[in-house]
């Protein structure tokens, strides 16, 4: 299998462009509050990292289609950021 895998930088700004488009979906306030926080942004990351690694080109959905890689980082970091608001009501 050939995966390519980018730096971190890359990664990190991977992370803080999802969180810029997809965050105030959930509430206005949440892009500032995930951007201030090191610990959200590197958790975001980390998911499109393991969205990369887990991604596969030839893998057909329900509708019969595959998804790109662009749009499996963005279903990723949008996973990360539920997870994110799950784990702070939580507590």
């Amino acid at each position: 299998m050939d995966q390519q895998f980018e730096t971190l930088d890359t990664y990190i700004t991977l992370a803080k462009k999802i969180i810029s488009k997809f965050a105030p979906t959930f509430y206005a306030n949440l892009r500032n509050e995930l951007l201030s926080n090191e610990d959200a942004i590197s958790d975001i990351a980390s998911a499109i990292m393991i969205g990369d690694w887990r991604w596969d080109a030839n893998r057909l959905g329900f509708n019969g289609k595959s998804k790109t890689r662009y749009s499996y980082r963005n279903q990723c970091g949008i996973w990360a950021i539920k997870t994110y608001l799950s784990n702070k009501y939580k507590k």
